[in-house]
């Protein structure tokens, strides 16, 4: 069991380095993860006593503004603040354990590195947007010059814990299964990050966002019996999984932000023993946020619906390793007022799995 574990832990180790010498990349002001389904649970429930570790890195770079479902400028609806790009890697540990054949409980920690930059139009004494509203009056004599405003930081955001209970167990590897998960996204992250000005980041804008979230979710996945492309038989998964969150009772400032739901449906064919072929469907909703009173949110700039195409590679290195790679391409996407969207999205990982009482 110790040999295992210095196997796990060398192998977040390898990935975490690899993510961290490549290329930024990063997410915008509403969206800041990947809709994608990486959890290895979704193909094979943990058995009593299995460990499952998943590390992911996800890419995202926000940087194309739209007014509805059309490519925009930016500031082409001016506000008090006139969002340019924010660009995320974000990287998360994920840990499953099997505490019987039919419950697991589940961590998530996500660790990320937020550089946003926007356009400041005006001074945010609390006091310009109830005397004119959403929009600027530009010839107003009071306003002022554009100013630009930056943050970069690198911090723990909201960690996730989770139960996963297998509804319907498969009989034999041929069987659909069934499973329900419901959890909890936990206020852990820091809502204070400042610029070297010495200015705070708006609340969507933070590792953590302040508020308590529940968690629900359906997964569904059938087997099949398949052929490699070298005539070796192998099994097809095909799965369905749909998973809401949304706020409990009101986060700091009153902020609560606006409940979501990711609908993912996808398979990974197996094209060679040892490598398989990954694509999904995924659909992202978010309702618009309640402000409260948190400084700097707009309300009317927030809620969406986006469509991404998912193509990608796993390859497995051991029977309990594997490495995975997939593209997020958005075919369709809606937004409320002008928000900052991602053509492209790109989510990368390691995935290990061992008994602790065995040595299969």
């Amino acid at each position: 069991m110790i040999q295992r574990l210095w196997i796990a832990g060398l192998a977040c180790l390898v990935a975490l380095g690899l993510t961290c010498s490549a290329h930024p990349v990063l997410a915008s002001c509403g969206q800041a993860f990947c809709p994608i389904e990486t959890s290895t649970t979704t193909e094979r429930h943990p058995s009593g006593g299995e460990l499952q570790l998943n590390l992911v890195y996800e890419f995202i770079d926000v940087n194309d503004p739209y007014i509805g479902t059309d490519s925009a400028r930016v500031g082409e609806i001016p506000r008090h603040h006139d969002e340019q790009f924010t660009r995320n890697q974000t990287v998360k540990f994920f840990l499953d354990y099997g505490v019987t054949p039919r419950l697991s409980l589940g961590l998530l920690l996500p660790f990320v590195d937020r550089l946003h930059q926007h356009q400041a139009n005006e001074e945010e004494d609390g006091h310009d947007g109830e005397e004119r509203g959403d929009e600027l009056a530009l010839d107003h004599p009071e306003h002022h010059e554009p100013i630009t405003e930056r943050w970069r930081y690198m911090d723990l955001g909201d960690a996730q814990v989770t139960a996963r209970y297998l509804l319907v167990q498969p009989e034999t590897p041929l069987h659909p299964a069934f499973s329900l998960l419901i959890g909890l996204k936990l206020p852990t992250g820091r809502t204070t990050v400042d610029n070297d000005q010495g200015k705070e980041a708006e609340l969507t804008l933070q590792p953590g966002n302040g508020s308590w979230d529940g968690i629900v979710g359906l997964s569904y996945v059938q087997h099949f019996s398949t052929w490699t492309l070298r005539r070796e038989a192998s099994l097809l998964p095909i799965f369905a999984t749909v998973r809401g969150q949304f706020p409990i009772g009101e986060g700091k400032f009153g902020y609560r932000p606006g409940g979501e739901m990711v609908l993912s449906v996808g398979l990974a064919y197996p094209l060679i023993r040892k490598l398989d072929l990954l694509a999904q469907v995924n659909f992202h909703y978010r309702d618009r946020d309640d402000a409260g009173h948190a400084p700097g949110v707009e309300e009317q700039d927030s809620g969406r619906e986006t469509i991404f195409l998912s193509p990608g590679l796993r390859y497995h290195l051991t029977d309990q390793l594997a490495a995975y790679a997939l593209m997020q391409f958005a075919v369709y996407r809606r937004v409320n007022g002008i928000q900052l969207t991602s053509d492209w999205n790109v989510t990368s990982g390691l995935s290990y799995r061992f008994n602790l009482f065995s040595g299969s």
